[in-house]
């Protein structure tokens, strides 16, 4: 399987550097990321799921019980879009 160009949003990037200065190690994110990337399974652990409310395209998981990834992927292109990462309240309210 081709692995997936990885495309990160400027709130991403903000919400990560964010989310490391609390404390959260970079190589979690890391390995889900990777899993992603290489559209490998993603383990049941990381709870991934589609968002509810959307069209389908926005995913979720978590990478510890509070600490989320939103992304979505673009099949035809092979495009893993990193959306947003962060507690429940931090994306949610």
């Amino acid at each position: 399987m081709n692995r997936l160009e990885i495309t990160v949003t400027n709130t991403f990037k903000r919400q990560l550097k964010r989310a490391i200065k609390s404390g959260k190690k970079r190589t979690d994110i890391q390995t889900i990321i990777t899993i992603l990337s290489n559209q490998s399974p993603i383990p049941a652990k990381y709870r991934d799921h589609i968002l509810s409310g959307g069209n389908g395209d926005l995913h979720e998981l978590h990478i510890h019980p509070d600490w989320l990834l939103i992304y979505s992927i673009d099949n035809s292109n092979l495009v893993l879009f990193l959306l947003e990462t962060g507690s429940h309240s931090d994306l949610f309210g």
